[in-house]
């Protein structure tokens, strides 16, 4: 169980390298619903696969990160679904 947890987390953690333009949404307390189906329509639409990132909790609040390779992709998904763009640092 704990390698599969380390291959998810280095996936993410390269997932945010090689697609640099996060967009990090606050999961729901029930979750995405019948959003999350728009969030795959939207990856379908544009032609490209869905990433995810490294997620996080905070304060009881658990953070989901979509990355793209394309900031226009990132700030269109942001536009429609919210959340927050996150900028490439060093420490990514």
């Amino acid at each position: 169980m704990v390698l599969k947890y380390v291959r998810a987390a280095t996936r993410e953690f390269t997932n945010e390298q090689w697609f640099p333009h996060v967009v990090e949404v606050a999961l729901p307390p029930k979750g995405f619903g019948s959003a999350y189906a728009h969030i795959q329509v939207f990856h379908a639409k544009a032609g490209i696969e869905e990433k995810h990132g490294r997620g996080r909790h905070h304060k009881k609040q658990q953070y989901v990160r979509w990355c793209f390779a394309d900031p226009s992709n990132a700030s269109a998904f942001q536009t429609l679904f919210g959340g927050t763009l996150i900028k490439k640092t060093d420490s990514f």
